[in-house]
């Protein structure tokens, strides 16, 4: 798990994702589908129903190579990811969030340390964005790191973005770390694929 929040703000996000990379990952495998519902009280927060596990896009490739995805935590919007920049100093930092374009980020998340020795040790791990909404129609963050990743940033392995909403969250009670996806619609109401995957370039196409 590779977070890009390292903020002070981000701090109970940042333990609960350390948590849930640390538990039995049911998402290795699997994520279930979810609706979120506005509750007709006002002030009242949305509830979400989790619908029945099914085969994640990456799953496969998790069972044929033994290896784990490599997630990737980053809030995003329709243009680009929100990460926390140093605008202080090394002794004195102030961290204040700013909106990367994909290739940015890619450029970000390709020079940490983490992700290097992760794809350096496990070329054929695919690569899972829990980035809200990153490939949903209109949105290009998704679309321009993965194109980067699997240009200059050497990527041979399949990316995949989420259309709507990712609840990564430990069941309750339990040691499982499960994934949730939204199920969203297009402006003309038919279902979108909870997941966009980019595919690995080809031999003859990475050439």
């Amino acid at each position: 798990m590779l977070s890009t929040q390292p903020g002070i703000d981000d701090a109970a996000e940042s333990a609960y994702m350390r948590t849930w990379a640390q538990s039995d990952r049911l998402a290795d495998t699997e994520y279930s589908p979810a609706v979120r519902r506005e509750l007709p009280i006002r002030g009242s927060r949305s509830i979400w129903e989790w619908g029945h596990s099914r085969e994640a896009a990456w799953g496969a490739a998790v069972r044929r190579n033994g290896t784990p995805p490599i997630y990737l935590d980053a809030h995003a919007g329709l243009h680009g990811y929100s990460v926390d920049a140093n605008v202080g100093t090394a002794e004195n930092p102030v961290w204040k969030k700013v909106v990367v374009d994909g290739e940015t980020f890619g450029r970000l998340v390709r020079s940490h340390p983490d992700l290097h020795r992760a794809i350096t040790d496990g070329p054929q791990r695919p690569m899972v964005l829990l980035s809200c909404n990153s490939s949903k129609p209109g949105a290009s963050g998704a679309q321009e790191f993965a194109t980067y990743m699997h240009g200059e940033g050497g990527v041979v392995s399949d990316i995949h973005a989420p259309t709507g909403i990712a609840k990564p969250e430990v069941l309750p009670g339990t040691d499982i770390a499960a994934l949730a996806l939204e199920q969203t619609t297009d402006e003309a109401g038919r279902l979108l694929p909870a997941i966009r995957t980019f595919q690995a370039p080809t031999a003859s196409t990475a050439q």
